[in-house]
């Protein structure tokens, strides 16, 4: 709290909806918009709930990981959060999970939570990268997007095997159909917000950019390795860190792959970077154990083999 008091305010739009989410509709409707506007709190009232919304869902560590992970500000984290959390639409999906809370459901909300703060952190982290602006992103069609992705996955994609397993879970734990699959779409949001910045960049439409960026997800079996790593087990507390870094470093190479496919299409990407060995090197990974020392080691194939991206 002290430092991001100490930093630059927090952006005014998130600061305004964070200071007057602090009061109730009829204390703000009594005071009137002169004293709210005029409030000399103002600024600390927005950043303690700032702090206690990220706080409450995604602990205290949040700040100190992703701070030194990206080499990033505690502000720079604030924010990031808080877009990643405006662009999926994530406060309003927790509103509803909350509301379904009794004593039946206390295993359904859990996991529903869970899979809310997992897409969060992984949007968070990208936003905290070289790659994208939160604030340069457009909620509306983040929203758009990620409310239809399932229809940009083929049948056979193993995207959608792992989404329809994440639905079924929480469905045989009482939470909704409809908010069980809200929930685990969640998992698409950095997707969606790289799209978003790759059709930005690049100057074409979301729709067509968002098949190759899954496409390509899919053909170097991303979310099959993106499964394995959820499953690891640590020998060490300290190796969490590092491991989630390592599997979010994989978007970023995903990102890249998806700029250098051109109309021959993805396989022809693969073949033109000598990535055929990664996905083969992959392919062993799965059969086997995917560790620590795996992950780095693929991390730095890809490094070698993809070129620079073009922010550094």
């Amino acid at each position: 709290y002290r430092e991001l008091l100490a930093d630059e305010p927090l952006p005014e739009a998130s600061a305004s909806c964070l200071f007057r989410e602090y009061f109730p509709t009829k204390v703000a409707e009594a005071a009137g918009e002169d004293a709210l506007r005029g409030h000399l709190l103002a600024r600390e009232i927005a950043t303690t709930m700032a702090v206690n919304r990220i706080v409450d869902n995604a602990g205290c560590s949040l700040f100190t990981e992703m701070a030194t992970v990206t080499g990033r500000s505690y502000r720079d984290v604030a924010v990031a959060y808080l877009q990643a959390r405006q662009l999926g639409g994530i406060g309003e999906l927790m509103t509803e999970i909350y509301a379904l809370e009794d004593k039946h459901r206390q295993e359904g909300v859990y996991r529903a939570m869970e899979r809310l703060n997992f897409g969060l952190e992984d949007a968070t982290f990208y936003l905290l990268g070289p790659i994208a602006e939160g604030g340069d992103l457009d909620s509306n069609k983040a929203r758009e997007l990620l409310a239809r992705v399932v229809e940009f996955l083929p049948p056979s994609s193993r995207h959608r095997a792992r989404y329809e397993r994440h639905v079924e879970q929480l469905t045989e734990v009482g939470i909704p159909k409809e908010l069980a699959e809200a929930a685990a779409r969640t998992r698409f949001l950095l997707t969606i917000l790289d799209t978003l910045e790759l059709a930005r960049v690049q100057g074409r439409d979301p729709e067509q950019v968002l098949r190759t960026r899954l496409a390509v997800s899919d053909a170097m079996r991303m979310s099959e390795l993106q499964s394995a790593i959820s499953r690891m087990e640590l020998s060490s507390p300290w190796d969490g860190p590092a491991v989630q870094s390592l599997g979010r470093q994989l978007e970023f190479h995903a990102h890249k792959m998806t700029l250098l496919v051109e109309d021959s299409g993805v396989d022809q990407m693969i073949e033109a970077y000598g990535l055929s060995k990664v996905q083969k090197l992959i392919g062993q990974y799965l059969e086997g154990d995917v560790t620590v020392a795996s992950l780095v080691m693929l991390d730095g194939q890809l490094r070698r083999l993809l070129p620079a991206m073009r922010q550094g």
